[in-house]
């Protein structure tokens, strides 16, 4: 699922991806992600903490699970965007 936003900054722009979610049903296991293959070499990309209760949901209701923290890498044109966890090395 891609996302088009003329949003004119970085923080519009991650509120449309971590948007409300349906939560009819249940709440969804994560959200659209691409491929680190598809990221763009000609744009700026931007990368922030999505932050998660203690439940493993972010903001809107999406269901991630604990674990290492859960960031998100995206253009501001929504054309690319990726989750992806922080593993850290002891």
């Amino acid at each position: 699922m891609k996302f088009t936003t003329s949003s004119s900054t970085s923080t519009e722009a991650f509120n449309n991806i971590i948007c409300k979610v349906n939560l009819k049903y249940g709440a969804p296991t994560g959200r659209a992600s691409d491929s680190p293959w598809n990221k763009p070499k000609d744009k700026r990309i931007y990368d922030r903490i999505v932050y998660l209760d203690s439940g493993g949901y972010d903001r809107h209701g999406a269901y991630w699970g604990l674990g290492p923290q859960l960031r998100v890498e995206y253009t501001k044109d929504l054309l690319y965007v990726r989750f992806y966890r922080i593993k850290f090395a002891l």
